[in-house]
Formats: structure tokens, sequence, C-alpha cells
């Protein structure tokens, strides 16, 4: 009877598998993005001087802020390729802030609105909302 059974079954405890795969990875990239949201904060807390846009403006670059966002980016790409694209840039940006800015004004690189904090914050609401719906 369990040899009957077991593949009948398979397909269903395949796609409960799959759920819960999905699931973990989805837990997977929340903790991760709130992680890095929290470090830049810190991070722009600790290290920012002059106004956002003026010539007095200044960032500083941080080897550990381009790895936690490219850790985010890399584990969302199979969830979410347009996010995963977002987080690279925010990897690249504090990976050399200065250079990333340069980029943008000489017309080699398009400014993504998306790559904001606020706004990763705001994906970061739909993201957990998404998950507790399921």
């Amino acid at each position: 009877m369990i040899n009957y059974l077991l593949p009948l079954l398979s397909p269903f405890l395949k796609a409960l598998e799959m759920r819960d795969v999905q699931n973990q990875k989805k837990s997977e990239v929340i903790s991760a993005l709130r992680r890095a949201i929290r470090e830049t904060k810190l991070h722009i807390e600790k290290t920012r001087s002059g106004d956002f846009g003026s010539d007095n403006f200044n960032e500083v670059a941080s080897r550990d802020l381009s790895d936690k966002w490219s850790r985010v980016a890399e584990i969302i790409r199979p969830l979410d390729v347009r996010l995963a694209y977002t987080f690279e840039e925010k990897s690249d940006y504090w990976s050399n802030p200065h250079g990333f800015r340069l980029s943008i004004q000489d017309g080699n690189r398009r400014f993504d609105y998306r790559i904001r904090l606020e706004e990763v914050e705001q994906e970061l609401i739909r993201l957990e909302n998404s998950f507790l719906k399921k």
C-alpha cells in the first residue's frame, strides 16, 4: 500500500519542500537586509559629513557594508532579480561612494532612486508583509 501511495504523494511532498525552502530563503533575505540597513545607518551616523548633494558632502567607503549589500543581493537573486540589482548598486556605492557619485555625474551610471536607504526600508516592509501573508 505504501509503495502505491508514495509515488502519488511525491509531487505534493516536493511542493511542500519547495515552499519550506522559499520560506527559509525569505527569512534569510529579511535578516540580511535588516542587518545591512542597521549597519548602514550606524556607519552614516558615525562618518557622514556635509550636506547631501553639496560640494562639502563626504561619505566614507566601507568594505564591510559593500560585502553586506552584496550578500543581500546574492541571497535575494533567486527570488527577485530587480532587487538583487538594487542591492548590488548599494554594494558598489559603499565600495567607493565618491567614485560612484562621479560616475553618475559623468553619465557613466544612471542614478536609481531605489538604492536610497528609505526606499530599501520600504522594500523590507513589503518583503516582511508578503512573508507574513503566506
